[in-house]
């Protein structure tokens, strides 16, 4: 796991501040840091590294192979042993026992191909001397971030867009699109970021870059295809589930250095620990313990699941979090998250850094098993669009609204009401509305936010399974997955996710039915089948808690009411201070405008500290 830099030009590349750029991104890499430069200054390579496979100097890199070619790469290749076999077999040596010199070799006997053979979590990009051409990959769901910049003459790109930022390439503008997208789903888009000359590489995606004649092409290498009819009733799908998840597990264990488990004591991080424990005694896991506020506090449960799996259980306390976290949370992001659930992300990775290097979670578990109740709810919805006629939705949907003229709990699904869902999808999360987004800021620039709802249904007949794709892609890829790699990153920890290995998605997606997973009353149902083989028999299998943090308490203390009183009439505030009150106000009187205080909050804070031209 690292952090790369590079950059390429058709003229000599004058960036005398690449180091400085670099160093930003140090602490995705503390272990070892390197730059290669091209004998014509037309390509500079830059590399820090977190050793986790082969912690001799042979790891380091930027590296070299045959002569031909350079790799910087971000990432693990769980299946790279059995990689080097295939690869022996054909001839090829090797000089270190590296996931990244399997890449290299892999690339020069496949080329693009040899992305299909990849199991892991990757961003790298390999330059090939012969064909003056930079190639440049990103793994298939997402884990490993890779942006980049393209400009007459040059290309840059790196792991993250503080270090971009540093070369002082480009003037930082507000991408508005990206902006409308982002103050209605609280993240931002999978191809573009919030500055408007740096992109995203979409996940599952890789990209050619021409450098003698700066032809870029990017192409899609990887997709789940939701229209196969590839359900088979003759295997076993437990004992098939059972066979690929042991495996995944063993793939992931794999590592040099120490390593542990994030357990909340929720199903999918229970079921990483139990079969971890399985392959590995005594290990370490850890968890966020709320002991001020059990309706966020699962420390019992994951306390219950260390003691029956007998790990060496590790309990991290939030008590009293100081308010100026904030401040922290929006150094380390390089885009507005909205997802309070950053903070304690963030702190569990401080305590882990003490104690591992690694650790496996269980990201991704509520995306292909079905544990949103936003599953249960569409199901409902559909039923009631088949038995009441639009217009008497419209009617209810208007009357509920004008009589609420708050915010309420389960406001967007009474806005949902009257959605065509054969045509398209809800909008999960939902955190402001067009109307709200002209109060918050802007006002002459009222003409950009013209968010459409763009979660089309169009990947398959089943309402569940197009929904649970569409979280995959979006929600997952562009929140959770940024919240997490960022966290564990900014402490140099590396984190692994079993459940996102393509072939256990696969499976799941192609051999079960979406009935198989949620109906109008049940969850994760399949899932639960399974774990009750490996799980206590008291283990409560219909709780639900998401990873997230009592705010709504929070903001009935002092401090964090003084503090976002503070930031709201700073004059640093670019946004609209009587709407923020206004919402302060309305929390204050019993109303829940948590969430949306939280991203206004995040807003203020990130918008002051990026100075980002309008």
């Amino acid at each position: 796991m690292c952090g790369f830099l590079g950059i390429t030009s058709s003229k000599i590349i004058k960036y005398k501040n690449f180091n400085s750029a670099l160093q930003k991104i140090s602490h995705r890499g503390p272990d070892n840091s390197s730059i290669w430069i091209k004998n014509d200054s037309k390509i500079i390579l830059g590399h820090n590294r977190l050793s986790i496979i082969d912690l001799s100097n042979h790891g380091n890199q930027p590296m070299s192979y045959v002569g031909r070619y350079k790799i910087i790469f971000n990432g693990e290749i769980y299946n790279f042993k059995e990689l080097r076999k295939i690869l022996e077999n054909c001839g090829y040596k090797f000089l270190s026992n590296t996931d990244t010199e399997i890449i290299l070799a892999s690339y020069d006997k496949w080329r693009e191909n040899s992305l299909q053979f990849f199991r892991g979590m990757f961003a790298f990009a390999i330059y090939d001397a012969k064909e003056n051409n930079l190639f440049i990959a990103r793994d298939r769901v997402g884990e490993k971030p890779l942006y980049y910049i393209k400009k007459s003459n040059e290309f840059l790109f790196s792991s993250e867009i503080k270090s971009l930022l540093e070369l002082n390439a480009i003037t930082p503008k507000v991408n508005f699109d990206t902006l409308d997208y982002m103050l209605t789903r609280g993240f931002t888009k999978n191809n573009n970021s919030l500055y408007e000359n740096i992109c995203k590489l979409p996940a599952g995606h890789f990209l050619n870059y021409k450098i003698s004649d700066e032809k870029l092409i990017i192409n899609k290498y990887w997709d789940l295809n939701l229209n196969s009819n590839t359900i088979s009733k003759k295997i076993n799908q437990i004992e098939e589930f059972d066979s690929i998840f042991k495996e995944v597990i063993s793939l992931q264990l794999n590592s040099d250095v120490k390593t542990g488990v994030l357990l909340s004591g929720g199903i999918d991080s229970s079921l990483v620990t139990g079969i971890a424990s399985l392959k590995n005694k005594n290990i370490k896991t850890f968890n966020v313990s709320f002991p001020n506020n059990s309706r966020y506090d699962e420390s019992i449960y994951a306390s219950q699941m260390s003691n029956f799996f007998k790990t060496d259980h590790y309990q991290i306390d939030i008590k009293n979090i100081e308010p100026t976290i904030i401040d922290e949370i929006t150094e380390i992001y390089d885009e507005p998250l909205f997802d309070s659930s950053t903070i304690p992300t963030f702190l569990i990775f401080q305590e882990i850094k003490k104690n591992c290097k690694v650790v496996l979670g269980g990201d991704g578990g509520d995306e292909i098993f079905g544990g949103y109740r936003h599953y249960n709810y569409i199901l409902y919805l559909k039923v009631l669009q088949k038995f009441i006629p639009e217009i008497f939705r419209k009617l209810i949907k208007n009357f509920i609204l004008n009589k609420n003229k708050y915010y309420f709990k389960g406001e967007n699904w009474v806005n949902n009401l009257d959605l065509n869902l054969n045509t398209n999808l809800p909008t999960i999360p939902k955190y402001f509305d067009n109307k709200e987004k002209i109060q918050i800021f802007l006002k002459n620039k009222k003409n950009i936010f013209n968010y459409k709802n763009v979660n089309k249904n169009d990947k398959n007949n089943n309402l569940v399974k197009s929904f649970m794709y569409e979280n995959f892609k979006n929600y997952l890829c562009d929140d959770l997955l940024v919240k997490t790699d960022m966290a564990s990153m900014k402490n140099s920890v590396e984190l692994r996710s079993p459940f996102l290995d393509h072939k256990l998605i696969e499976f799941i997606f192609y051999n079960l039915n979406a009935s198989e997973n949620v109906n109008f009353f049940n969850r994760k149902i399949f899932i639960k089948k399974y774990a009750s083989l490996y799980f206590p028999k008291n283990y409560k299998f219909n709780r639900k808690q998401g990873f997230s943090i009592p705010f709504k308490q929070w903001l009935k203390d002092s401090r964090w009411k003084e503090y976002i009183y503070d930031n709201i009439l700073s004059s640093k505030n670019i946004f609209n201070r009587e709407y923020a009150i206004d919402l302060m106000n309305k929390q204050n009187k019993g109303y829940d405008n948590s969430n949306k205080l939280y991203a206004l909050l995040i807003l203020i804070l990130w918008f002051n500290k990026k100075k980002l031209q309008f």
